[in-house]
């Protein structure tokens, strides 16, 4: 093991390092400087007690880094806990949305939502798109579709080993892909130079998982076009991510009326005075 010879610099997942340090004579005591890249989407992942146990082990004067692209409660609390005197650098704050990104909207029904899709495609002939999904299930689905009419066509998602993953993305920047259909495995640290379309199939989980898909386009200060497919139990979650971002949105369609909206009520889970419950049928 090379690392047993001595290492300049040492990339490593959490779990991976910590197995590394029960299981081998690996010292982290020559470590002068420590960094935690997508803090962020560290700590969404669960890796908080991997990431506190680490930086538990470094006793000594070192220089700690903490990379993220939004800034949760956890990661300040995180900043807090183990950092002295840190220093916070915060980039393109009076600006969220880079100029270079245009962001269009397209209200449609769920059942109508692959034809709005292929409708857009036709119409806006994007040399490069990423399509992002919410589930693993959700891009084989989409990606099956896709493959008939567009064959340079390929999905990404966890489910796929490394090497897989890998190959993908360098076809995908030698512009061999056309269509990349992903989960947000591919929305954070990637940079795709010929990305001209981010396409949100699926309407974002939240406000920071927008900024981080859209944010496949338009790097480096060159232009890109985000499409949104949102539905009417979308709305409250558009006009959050459309303030929060603070952007220019583009209707595609009609424009909903924003102003209006409220979060929908849960559906209460008391039964009504006339519920009776159901007999189970004999086996």
């Amino acid at each position: 093991m090379k690392i047993n010879h001595g290492v300049d610099i040492l990339v490593a997942t959490p779990g991976r390092l910590i197995d590394l340090l029960h299981n081998t004579p690996i010292s982290l005591s020559n470590v002068r400087t420590f960094v935690l890249d997508e803090a962020d989407e560290m700590l969404n992942m669960g890796f908080i007690s991997d990431v506190e146990f680490i930086v538990s082990c470094l006793i000594h004067d070192h220089q700690t880094l903490l990379f993220s692209a939004t800034m949760p409660k956890e990661v300040e609390n995180l900043a807090r806990k183990y950092l002295k005197h840190p220093l916070t650098i915060y980039l393109d704050t009076g600006q969220t949305a880079p100029q270079s990104l245009q962001h269009q909207f397209l209200q449609t029904h769920p059942k109508n939502r692959l034809e709005s899709l292929l409708e857009y495609l036709d119409r806006a002939q994007p040399s490069q798109a990423i399509i992002f999904c919410n589930s693993r299930r959700s891009t084989e689905k989409l990606h099956d579709r896709l493959k008939k009419k567009f064959p340079s066509t390929e999905l990404i998602h966890g489910g796929l080993d490394q090497s897989r993953r890998t190959s993908l993305f360098n076809r995908f920047r030698k512009m061999q892909i056309k269509v990349m259909v992903a989960t947000d495995l591919a929305s954070r640290g990637l940079d795709f130079t010929h990305a001209t379309h981010v396409i949100n199939y699926d309407f974002p989980a939240n406000t920071d998982a927008y900024t981080n898909r859209t944010g496949r386009t338009a790097r480096m200060g060159r232009k890109g076009v985000a499409m949104t497919l949102f539905t009417r139990k979308d709305l409250h979650d558009l006009r959050d991510v459309i303030k929060t971002n603070r952007i220019q949105p583009l209707w595609q369609g009609p424009e909903p009326d924003l102003n209006h909206i409220t979060r929908p009520r849960r559906p209460s889970r008391r039964p009504s005075r006339n519920y009776r419950p159901k007999r189970k049928p004999r086996r």
